[in-house]
């Protein structure tokens, strides 16, 4: 039996939550925030998931309520909602459900949501899996799979909220082709031909004219798609790529910075634009040997751009401009360290950012992070 809960405030006495059992008939000056609050820099526990099976992946995506968090476990995968509430101290969160049955694991996932519409996308190896769930991570209809292709990195699926589409990035040896989802992860175009190339992982975001697709193995590859999907000529760093991430710089309209690490220990970031190409030189974001960084995980936020990553079991931030440059206000470095990592992501609501992760010790758990820039 999976045994789920979540640590909320105990209610005293009867009546709407903030009524002061201890004062007669007065309700206190305004009823309490749902949830938990988020300080800032505090690993905060959300969610008990009391499971025997250790979690290897998981993914979360914003919606309107809140975020869509999915993790697997052995052969299933399940999903949770969260919702965001701002309270007079700070944001909440408040746990909807606990770990509503996805569908079935495979090697890799990426999850996006258009409103409180998410779209899960498990890659199993010879297929895509496409599972449409709300905003409580419930099914909310039929699972659809795209044969022959699986998805690779942590960012193969894209939402497109202007058009109303998602961007699913499919992989198969040497070439990376598009597909463009309905709302509900239905196919309504490709494949279409993106990189000609064999990738570890691939991932876009939305522009005026289309998509900005990124993908990394030998180098990081770059290119320009219109919305039909018809690619221009790709733009190259010449750098190892290793967990290519990618994300819409915070001022700068069709500007994207992109994140990835190499070969030397090192995590890296560069931005640009498609049409004027990329910075000449990339910028350091951290560099440690012993463990080495990856795995790096982006988000934009009003203050900037977040950037993640993990050594071995510990995570990292960072804070970068619009240039991709380092924002002084936060330096680079662990800012946690988990007992048994089981993944970890990086996402924001409004321009609240969370780092998210699961634990699976001493008990399996999903934790978050609010990371705040002082002074902003």
């Amino acid at each position: 039996m999976r045994v789920a809960w979540v640590a909320l405030a105990a209610v005293a006495g009867c009546g709407r939550i903030g009524y002061d059992a201890t004062g007669g008939a007065t309700d206190a000056p305004t009823d309490a925030t749902p949830g938990i609050a988020m300080a800032c820099g505090a690993p905060t526990l959300l969610i008990e998931l009391g499971a025997t099976v250790p979690v290897t992946r998981m993914d979360v995506t914003a919606t309107t309520t809140g975020f869509v968090v999915a993790w697997d476990q052995g052969a299933e995968v399940f999903a949770s909602g969260l919702a965001s509430y701002a309270g007079p101290a700070g944001p909440h969160l408040d746990n909807i459900q606990t770990g509503g049955h996805a569908g079935v694991s495979g090697t890799t996932m990426a999850l996006a949501a258009i409103d409180d519409d998410a779209v899960l996308a498990v890659g199993r190896g010879g297929a895509i899996d496409l599972v449409p769930l709300n905003e409580h991570g419930y099914s909310r209809g039929s699972v659809t799979s795209i044969a022959g292709w699986t998805g690779s990195g942590a960012g193969f699926l894209v939402a497109d909220p202007g058009r109303d589409r998602y961007l699913l990035l499919g992989n198969t040896t040497g070439a990376v082709q598009g597909f463009l989802l309905d709302r509900d992860g239905a196919q309504v175009a490709g494949p279409a031909p993106v990189f000609a190339t064999t990738t570890e992982g691939a991932t876009a975001v939305p522009t005026a004219a289309g998509y900005a697709a990124m993908t990394g193995a030998g180098q990081c590859d770059f290119v320009e798609l219109d919305s039909t999907l018809a690619a221009s000529s790709p733009h190259t760093i010449s750098s190892t790529c290793h967990h290519a991430a990618l994300t819409p710089a915070p001022i700068t309209a069709d500007k994207v910075v992109a994140a990835w690490n190499c070969n030397n220990d090192t995590m890296w970031a560069n931005a640009g634009t498609m049409t004027g190409g990329f910075a000449a030189s990339d910028t350091t974001v951290y560099v440690n040997s012993a463990p080495p960084p990856e795995g790096a995980r982006l988000t934009t936020t009003a203050v900037g751009v977040w950037y993640a990553f993990q050594q071995d079991a510990a995570l990292a931030t960072a804070l970068l401009d619009d240039d991709g440059a380092l924002m002084p206000a936060v330096t680079p470095g662990v800012v946690h360290t988990a007992g048994a990592l089981g993944g970890y992501d990086l996402a924001h609501h409004g321009d609240d950012a969370y780092l998210m992760w699961i634990d699976n010790a001493p008990g399996t758990a999903l934790w978050a992070m609010r990371l705040c820039a002082p002074g902003a």
